[in-house]
């Protein structure tokens, strides 16, 4: 009898204690504002639809949530083949000081010879790792 009780005692009940103490953790998380997602909270500035080519583009990105007042900005040119015709990656970027636009300092500039289809995405993570939004538009190089 008293196997069985050191049983409950040292298997069930740490297994009961520890689902319920995760669900209260997760439960809080889940409560947090600007917690993950973030679709919305990043659009990009500048962008045209059309382009002739030679194409210079010129984008900067509008970040409008306050869990993204400093992080790190990523913006990815794609062709139509989904192959990266440019990149640029920009590091504690902390727009609250500077204005709402990234990156600080100026636009992203890229020259693009070839005509087609192309699609920039620019993705947004905050400084703690913790959220993430993105924009993503396409437009077309004549």
């Amino acid at each position: 009898m008293a196997s069985r009780a050191a049983v409950t005692l040292v298997f069930v009940l740490p297994a009961i204690a520890s689902v319920a103490l995760g669900g209260a953790v997760m439960a809080q998380m889940l409560q947090e504002p600007g917690r993950g997602g973030g679709a919305g909270h990043v659009s990009l500035v500048g962008l045209e639809g059309s382009y002739a080519a030679p194409a210079a583009l010129s984008v900067s990105v509008s970040v409008g949530h306050d869990a993204f007042d400093c992080g790190d900005l990523d913006i990815v040119v794609r062709d139509a083949r989904g192959e990266a015709v440019g990149q640029g990656g920009f590091f504690g970027q902390c727009f609250a000081l500077e204005g709402t636009e990234v990156p600080v300092g100026g636009p992203f500039t890229l020259g693009i010879e070839a005509p087609g289809e192309y699609e920039i995405t620019a993705t947004m993570t905050d400084a703690q790792k913790r959220s993430r939004a993105t924009a993503t538009e396409a437009f077309t190089v004549n």
